[in-house]
């Protein structure tokens, strides 16, 4: 029972099951009127906004979520307001996002905070130093396996990160060949610099 049952089985078995759990959390809510009353009396006021899913509906294809010119309007007149300072946060790389930002005064954070720039600045800034990056060679054959035997399913390469997209895969098929994804990710996860991310419909890898 031993020899079969091994720690790695277990540990593959416990990660298997842990991604079926879905956790709820329930945020309470603010009435409006306080939050009024907070924003006309604060003297500085920082908002953080998330990109996708947020400010962008989710889609079918990652590089159709551009920002709607309702949305573009309401963050210029957000950022008019000079006590404001506003930072869009996003798993996205540099440039699309820069693209979609255009002409905006908002602090950008790409890639999950491996690249950012400061409110009102053109100036990037990274979290690079010291790292390496020889763990792609190891998990894009990984990636391109999985992209193979899941039609539908594509690999989206960023300046540093890795992104598995399945949202455009059979449900079924694809959520299973996820969470073995997963696992095979998290099992050599020990022995890299790297860390798994899961997301809606994507998986991602980051050092």
């Amino acid at each position: 029972y031993v020899k079969r049952n091994t720690a790695l089985l277990w540990a593959r078995t416990f990660l298997s099951e842990l991604m079926k759990i879905e956790v709820s959390t329930t945020v309470p809510k603010i009435k409006f009127n306080d939050v009024c009353s907070a924003y006309s009396q604060a003297k500085k006021r920082l908002f953080l906004l998330d990109y996708d899913g947020t400010l962008t509906p989710i889609v079918k294809n990652p590089q159709d979520a551009k920002p709607s010119p309702r949305l573009l309007k309401a963050l210029k007149d957000l950022t008019a307001d000079k006590r404001n300072q506003v930072y869009i946060i996003s798993g996205r790389g540099r440039e699309f996002l820069e693209q979609c930002m255009a002409g905006l005064p908002v602090g950008l954070s790409c890639e999950h905070g491996l690249f950012f720039r400061h409110y009102e600045s053109d100036q990037w800034e990274d979290l690079l130093s010291g790292m390496e990056f020889t763990w792609k060679d190891i998990v894009l054959p990984i990636l391109e396996d999985y992209t193979e035997r899941t039609p539908g399913s594509m690999i989206e390469t960023k300046e540093v990160n890795l992104v598995w997209h399945y949202r455009n895969a059979d449900s079924d098929f694809a959520s299973f060949q996820a969470k073995e994804l997963v696992v095979h990710l998290q099992n050599i996860a020990s022995k890299l610099p790297i860390e798994v991310l899961i997301g809606k419909k994507v998986i991602e890898i980051r050092p």
